[in-house]
């Protein structure tokens, strides 16, 4: 802004109204800053939370594939045993995981 407008600016709004206004842009722009803050801080928890969340269904996935795994080996076990004319007792099987 050139220097001479700001005599005509001040004439205008008087010189109180321009400090006024100087004071109030601040504080907006202080306010706006702190909003973004919480927001910022939110959407932290919120990420949080989902990791959480992310991290007890993973859990329960591995069990179920612990699970499965023990399965195909108990299933493999038997087929060997049958294939080898199942003369001592059969497989023992495992147990899983249990899933919470």
């Amino acid at each position: 802004m050139p220097a001479e407008w700001l005599p005509w600016l001040v004439g205008i709004g008087g010189g109180g109204g321009l400090g006024a206004l100087i004071t109030a842009l601040i504080n907006a722009k202080t306010s706006l800053a702190t909003q973004m803050n919480a927001f910022i801080d939110q959407l932290q928890e919120d990420r949080k939370a989902d990791r959480d969340e992310a991290k007890e269904r993973n859990a329960k996935v591995d069990a179920v594939v612990i699970a499965l795994q023990i399965e195909r080996e108990y299933s493999t076990d038997l087929y060997v045993w049958g294939m080898n004319g199942a003369p001592p007792p059969p497989p023992v099987r495992r147990t899983p995981p249990t899933i919470t």
